[in-house]
């Protein structure tokens, strides 16, 4: 029953990450996020690898003077939902004597009104 909750335990803490970096798409820090999150920073730090493995997210070093080096971790493009809303999708046709209907599908971002 132990390997059990172990299981359902990380399967909560990925989802309650990927929910978190959904929402908030900046990048983040292993230490900040587990505060943030109430989740132990070493069940955070596997975790995060492993979704850093899968693509669904993505990591950078960062360093500042005079202290070490530190990975900063944010959702990957891909992992984002896709919001139909925010974009418009525009068909053309352009049909010539002799030749077949040309079309051209394009989205572009909606401009902030």
């Amino acid at each position: 029953m132990l390997v059990a909750d172990r299981a359902l335990a990380a399967q909560r803490v990925r989802e309650r990450v990927l929910e978190f970096m959904k929402s908030n798409p900046t990048a983040w820090r292993a230490k900040t996020l587990a505060a943030r999150l109430g989740i132990k920073v070493e069940h955070l730090r596997a975790e995060l690898n492993r979704l850093h493995g899968e693509g669904k997210l993505v990591s950078c070093t960062v360093s500042a003077p005079n202290q070490r080096p530190q990975e900063e971790y944010r959702i990957a493009a891909n992992a984002l939902p896709f919001n139909l809303r925010q974009f418009v999708i525009s068909k053309k046709t352009a049909p010539r004597p002799g030749k077949s209907a040309r079309i051209a599908v394009r989205a572009t971002h909606k401009q902030a009104q």
